[in-house]
């Protein structure tokens, strides 16, 4: 899948095409590159994005997986929503953006991950515990 944003099949989408908040992280360009690839993904994997900030992940795995499901797990509905118009400016069409604290919202989310990005919200330890159970074997969580 691409967009007439990125046409291309591969990921490294540059960082000034996403849109942005003030104050908001964006995963940078070559560490999404490590992401993505640590990852490990199936075309049709499923994956939890908790703390998606901008959306980048998302946008990025969205077009190169356009058969897998992704949930993007952001707390601030400002943020959310831009996620959501990130998704729309590419044409990904495979994201599902949540408004949640992680990891109290983790037990109303769709169907278990075969694959979790941890980006942001509570100490990392309290969040590897928490999603840990909620992972499919054989799974895979990159923090």
């Amino acid at each position: 899948m691409s967009s007439p944003i990125w046409p291309y099949i591969t990921p490294g989408i540059p960082d000034h095409l996403f849109e942005r908040l003030p104050g908001i992280p964006l995963s940078k360009r070559e560490v999404r590159l490590l992401i993505i690839s640590a990852l490990r993904l199936g075309s049709q994997d499923r994956l939890w994005d908790i703390g998606a900030g901008t959306g980048t992940i998302p946008v990025e795995i969205g077009l190169l997986c356009p058969k897998s499901e992704i949930i993007a797990v952001e707390r601030d509905e400002e943020v959310a929503n831009l996620i959501r118009h990130n998704c729309d400016r590419f044409n990904v069409t495979n994201v599902e953006v949540i408004e949640g604290n992680a990891p109290e919202c983790l037990k109303d989310l769709p169907l278990k991950p075969h694959r979790v990005c941890l980006e942001g919200g509570r100490p990392i330890k309290t969040l590897l515990k928490e999603v840990w159970p909620y992972l499919q074997s054989p799974g895979r969580i990159v923090a």
